[in-house]
This record gives C-alpha cells, sequence and structure tokens, in this order.
C-alpha cells in the first residue's frame, strides 16, 4: 500500500509523498521476490523494475545493490525451458543501465546465463521442442552486447544460431508465414553487417516468394 501512497499523493493532496514511502516499497518487493510472494511471475518482474527505478531515483546505493542481486537471483531461481518469459530479466534492467553498480562478475553472469539459455534452446531444436522465438529473444540481446564490445565473431555466432532456428521452422510453414520470417532474418542480418548471411536468406526469400502467388 506504500505504493500507492506514493503514487497518489501528489494527485490528491498536491504534495510529494515522504521518501520512506518509496523505502517502503522497495523493500517489500525485494521480499515478495526474494520469497516467492506470488501467482504470476510477470507480476514480480513489474515490481522489480519499479523498485529499481526508486532505487536509482533516490540515490540509495544499499538498495540499489540489493534490487540488483533480487532481480539477478530471481531470473535464476525461474528459469524454465517451458516459460521463458523471465529471460533477459537481468539484461534488460541491469546490464544496459550505466548508473548501477555492477561488478565485473556480475556482467559476465548475465552474459553467460543469457549464453547458456541461447544453448538450451538451440538444443531443443534437435526435438519437437523448439522455441524459435525464445531464441531469437536471447540472440538479439547477445548481439547488441558483442557489438557494442566489437566481438564480431560472437556476433556472427549467436545471429546463426537464431536464422537457423527460423530457417527449420520455414521449412514447414506456410509460404506467407515463411516470407515474413525470412524478411525479418534479413533485417536483422543486414543490420548487424552479416552480408553473406543475409545475401543467402535473400536467396531463399525469392524461392518462397513464388509459392505465395500460388497461396493468395
Amino acid at each position: 500500500y506504500a505504493g500507492l501512497v506514493w503514487d497518489f499523493s501528489r494527485h490528491i493532496t498536491g504534495q510529494n509523498a515522504e521518501p520512506e514511502m518509496a523505502r517502503i516499497v522497495i523493500d517489500a518487493t525485494g521480499d515478495i521476490a526474494d520469497r516467492d510472494c506470488h501467482k504470476y511471475v510477470k507480476s514480480v518482474i513489474t515490481k522489480l523494475e519499479k523498485a529499481l527505478a526508486l532505487s536509482l531515483s533516490l540515490n540509495d546505493g544499499n538498495r540499489v545493490k540489493r534490487i540488483c542481486e533480487t532481480i539477478m537471483s530471481y531470473e535464476k531461481r525461474h528459469d524454465s525451458d517451458t516459460d521463458t518469459e523471465i529471460w533477459g530479466l537481468a539484461y534488460d534492467l541491469l546490464l544496459g543501465n550505466k548508473g548501477l553498480p555492477l561488478s565485473d562478475g556480475q556482467r559476465t553472469k548475465i552474459i553467460d546465463d543469457l549464453e547458456d539459455k541461447l544453448q538450451r534452446a538451440a538444443n531443443a531444436s534437435r526435438s519437437a521442442e523448439l522455441n524459435a522465438f525464445a531464441i531469437e529473444n536471447i540472440a538479439i540481446r547477445l548481439a547488441n552486447y558483442y557489438r557494442k564490445m566489437d566481438r564480431k565473431d560472437d556476433v556472427r555466432r549467436v545471429l546463426k544460431t537464431y536464422g537457423d532456428a527460423f530457417l527449420i521452422l520455414v521449412e514447414k510453414a506456410n509460404a506467407l508465414t515463411a516470407s515474413s520470417w525470412l524478411r525479418k532474418i534479413h533485417s536483422v542480418y543486414v543490420d548487424f553487417g552479416l552480408k553473406s548471411e543475409a545475401d543467402a536468406v535473400a536467396v531463399r526469400l525469392r524461392e518462397v516468394g513464388k509459392r505465395c502467388k500460388d497461396e493468395l
């Protein structure tokens, strides 16, 4: 309820709430996540994002540190190959935020966890459990990070994993759907400078394009 006080005080009373209300929100959110007091993981993700923003706005170093650690542990604890909703939480909230006091070890762990997820999802592509969209979400995150680090080989590796996963689906999809997926792959390859890979996809796209007319 401290969150309601914090959010609505100015609208109702014309005055900002006391900072202590925000501190209560942050601490309660940390407790909710650490104790898994939730029905839906998504609701906790939203709360953690808000708690991190509040901690930063208060410039409260101890609470910032606690929420960062909570975010990482929460994602790790609820990591699941069958429910990928939480995949990339720590990357999205922490790694791209320059104001956070992350250690080199924490940064490395976030990337290593994403690599582990990508590998697990890619291995599943050899079975009936292929989740190409989960592979896409992780691969794009890793590619953006590796591009910033000027690690071109890693950029190509993770994006090829993404492209190959969708090429498996393309073989089984109708032409219109396959064309949409191939256009997306081509666009990503071009954006990241993978010219030869983009050219190969363009050939497949032209082939699928001929089938689209028959399906209309």
